[in-house]
């Protein structure tokens, strides 16, 4: 066996190795899991629901259930094999998609001391949002949709064909199927660009050479989109979803990248930039052409995904496997231009800080190596309502519950349909902008919440926070009865109409630190 050949197999027990230590790494709960799961649960028992069924506040309202083919998923993986049925799901598809961001690697280079730290590189930062929730199944999508279209631009065999259907199950499962259309346009933009740099002195047709089945793809696509229960009002949504701004002013997965609030993504996307800038340097020459374009084209690729992580963290995923085929092209590039010794030692300083997250998820799994999903101070902030949750359920209690949005989701978990809550983690997708705004501020300002705000609907029940701002009026309002209290969450009933429970008044039990 050739020297080279032993690298290469030793690179690729390595690229298992990590791919599996990542996959596996991340298992706490999101916030939005419990919603996850009780709406699969309904859909699964009653059909898809046209008309909101947990929410009060939105007399209901028309509900855009655009993510329900993956909730049905989450939900028959949890009620097969309970939390480790979760984990089964999230590593099948969390694998798949690593596996296909080798693939698109593998199809740029055959240098392994190229190819593997670009694997370790990307892996990380797209193993660190795989969380149980439908976001999964637009990562492995979209990794698919790359590992497709680099093999097509690079003219290794590569079967569009598949794309369509892929598109079919993508966009009923995550509104992130955006990316795969963006994918598509941004390759023909790709295939041109390189016929007019081929054709330089020429116009009109040879620029769109090979170009009929990427256009037959990508209109193939598009009109896959329509193919949901909920046709043009799911483009709506996501053009809502885009100029809104409540959620990149609230929401922690929708703001900038923070060295304070997230490093280790801070720390993967710098590396990602830093790369990718190594590369295209090494790469460049006087008219110099990687597989028909110009180096720095390559990498102006990876600009709007790259200048989307920044904006928003729940980005640095698309950001990073898009990016890693454009950097292992480049490497091999300049490191077969012969840049020397400067490239290789500026090559292992930008791979070693790669590695540096990988190390974290090496310790982590060290330290938690059970197949158990953690809740802790992940759940739902610095405060958990499960003990108040609880106290409702056991005392039979009933009625209309307003809460944070960030505490909707479980609330509706546990108690729904005995109790409907005033907001959860559906968002925009179900609620008016102005009702979330209304919502985030009365729990989050500092200073002015009115303890009437929640009585403008058909409230029975106010759930506060502990360390919320607007809890000391709630308590002091003639408007609401103190009826449960822990360090966590202090529960209300409205003065004028109290809601009916156990007089007894059964103390809810201590919380579970893993998902039950």
């Amino acid at each position: 066996m050739s020297t080279q050949e032993s690298l290469r197999r030793a690179a690729g027990v390595t690229a298992i190795l990590v791919g599996t230590v990542c996959v596996y790494a991340i298992r706490q709960v999101d916030p939005d899991l419990y919603g996850h799961l009780a709406y699969g649960r309904y859909f699964a028992a009653s059909g898809l629901a046209g008309i909101d069924p947990f929410a009060y506040t939105t007399s209901g309202a028309h509900w855009v259930a655009f993510e329900y083919l993956a909730q049905i998923a989450i939900w028959f993986a949890y009620a097969a094999l309970g939390p480790a049925g979760l984990i089964v799901l999230k590593s099948i598809i969390g694998g798949t998609a690593v596996w296909l961001l080798w693939m698109s690697i593998r199809s740029t280079t055959e240098e392994p001391h190229v190819y593997l730290p670009v694997f370790v590189l990307c892996t990380v930062p797209l193993t660190r949002y795989f969380l149980f929730r439908p976001q999964l199944f637009t990562f492995v999508c979209f990794a698919a949709f790359v590992a497709v279209l680099f093999r097509t631009l690079l003219r290794h065999r590569a079967p569009l064909w598949v794309l369509p259907p892929l598109m079919l199950t993508w966009v009923n499962t995550h509104a992130g199927f955006i990316a795969g259309i963006g994918a598509l346009g941004l390759s023909l933009l790709i295939r041109v660009s390189a016929n007019v740099h081929q054709h330089r002195g020429s116009s009109g047709r040879p620029w769109f050479s090979d170009t009929g089945q990427l256009f037959t793809t990508l209109a193939a696509c598009c009109a896959v989109t329509l193919a949901t229960p909920w046709r043009l009002d799911l483009w709506r949504y996501i053009a809502a979803e885009l100029v809104h701004g409540t959620n990149r002013r609230y929401v922690a997965e929708w703001q900038p990248v923070s060295w304070a609030r997230e490093p280790w993504s801070a720390i993967s996307l710098a590396a990602i930039l830093g790369a990718l800038t190594l590369a295209t340097w090494s790469s460049a020459g006087r008219r110099r052409r990687v597989h028909g374009l110009p180096p720095w084209q390559w990498a102006a690729t990876c600009a709007p995904l790259l200048a989307m992580a920044m904006l928003s963290v729940r980005h640095v995923p698309l950001a990073a496997i898009w990016s890693a085929p454009v950097i292992s092209l480049l490497a091999t590039s300049g490191w077969n231009a012969g840049r020397g010794q400067t490239f290789a030692r500026l090559w292992l300083i930008v791979t070693t800080t790669a590695a540096l997250p990988l190390v974290a998820a090496v310790l982590y799994v060290a330290e938690h190596p059970a197949p158990r999903i953690a809740v802790g101070g992940v759940l739902l902030g610095s405060r958990d309502p499960c003990r108040a949750a609880a106290f409702l359920r056991i005392n039979h209690v009933r009625g209309n519950i307003f809460t944070p949005l960030w505490w909707g989701s479980y609330l509706t978990w546990q108690l729904s349909p005995d109790m409907r809550v005033s907001m959860d983690g559906r968002n925009i997708s179900a609620f008016p902008d102005p009702t979330v705004l209304e919502n985030l501020r009365f729990y989050t300002q500092q200073t002015g919440s009115d303890p009437a705000t929640p009585l403008q609907y058909d409230t029975d029940l106010l759930l506060v926070p502990a360390d919320a701002p607007v809890l000391a009026a709630v308590r002091q309002s003639h408007l609401w009865q103190s009826l449960y209290a822990d360090e966590d969450a202090a529960l209300f009933t409205r003065s004028d109409r109290p809601v009916r429970s156990n007089e007894t008044r059964v103390p809810p039990p201590a919380c579970s630190p893993y998902l039950q």
